[in-house]
């Protein structure tokens, strides 16, 4: 089952920090949710606020009470076929900086996700964690300064 985790290092409980780039991340695999979690945060302790939601219905449901700086999404969901996450991620929130994660290599795939607005888009297992945190950090940089992709 899919939950949503509010914490620094993705742990079930923790409370928000006010001054942390807040993130939604969209990954159904919860383990690796978790290890990417934790690697953020060992990276950049305390600088991120993560939330995960394993499914986009509950990734809606969270940005329906409250905004992120930056999401992290994976295209590849059970609720979700090709990119229809991502158009009603960006349905709810047009401003929001979208990164992607796809187990696919096709350049297709990263093209067709900068033609609707993705600030990035990395195939899985070929990002390194510094290069991902370095994109969310630019990435929630932009958006609080009104911008949405990368340019």
């Amino acid at each position: 089952m899919s939950e949503i985790w509010n914490s620094r290092a993705c742990g079930k409980g923790s409370t928000m920090i006010d001054k942390a780039t807040s993130v939604l991340l969209v990954e159904d695999n919860d383990d690796d949710a978790f290890l990417l979690c934790r690697s953020l945060d060992r990276l950049a302790p305390g600088e991120l606020t993560v939330t995960t939601a394993g499914l986009v219905a509950l990734a809606t449901a969270e940005l329906n009470r409250r905004s992120f700086d930056v999401c992290v999404l994976d295209l590849s969901l059970p609720d979700s076929v090709d990119f229809d996450g991502f158009d009603r991620i960006r349905e709810i929130d047009p401003d929001l900086s979208i990164v992607t994660l796809s187990g696919n290599e096709d350049r297709r795939v990263a093209q067709r996700a900068a033609d609707r607005g993705a600030w990035a888009s990395f195939v899985k297992g070929q990002v390194s964690n510094e290069e991902l945190l370095e994109t969310i950090r630019a990435a929630a940089s932009a958006s609080r300064n009104g911008l949405r992709q990368a340019c």
